[in-house]
């Protein structure tokens, strides 16, 4: 996949439903946006590629990055054109880490394994908004469970 000019931003918890366009020269506020604290259960949903707007219908992302948030931890859930999952992979889990929520409506939390330092979540979303691929500066494995993304 090549890098797009454009990416979006979906701010999803509780009542909150908002999307956000970014342009190129955006795409650090884009970071920032998906890395806000959630408290664990508000997800921000990352689309690296060209946004039609309005959706045509039966449009779906090409690829998807969940990010959820709290505190100084993050996980993320990773869906390829190819319609494989992924989920981070931490291989020394923190007992210090806090729930995060993996799907609100399920209701299912990240397991443990998943939680990361945001600050590697930082890195993974910065390469994630560049390339449009799962990124590569962390670690993954396949889900448990899927989300509907």
């Amino acid at each position: 996949m090549t890098a797009m000019v454009e990416r979006a931003a979906t701010m999803l918890g509780g009542d909150t439903y908002r999307r956000e366009v970014f342009a190129a020269h955006e795409f650090d506020r884009l970071v920032d946006a998906a890395l806000v604290d959630g408290g664990g259960v508000a997800q921000r949903v990352v689309w690296a590629q060209a946004i039609p707007d309005p959706y045509p219908r039966g449009w779906v992302p090409e690829t998807v990055l969940v990010v959820t948030v709290r505190e100084s931890w993050g996980a993320l859930y990773y869906r390829g054109n190819d319609h494989r999952a992924w989920i981070t992979e931490n291989p020394q889990p923190s007992p210090d880490a806090p729930v995060l929520i993996f799907d609100d409506q399920a209701p299912a939390d990240f397991p443990a394994d998943a939680v990361l330092p945001v600050d590697q979540i930082r890195a993974a979303v910065e390469e994630y908004v560049h390339t449009g691929e799962r990124p590569t500066c962390v670690r993954w494995r396949e889900p448990d469970r899927y989300m509907t993304w």
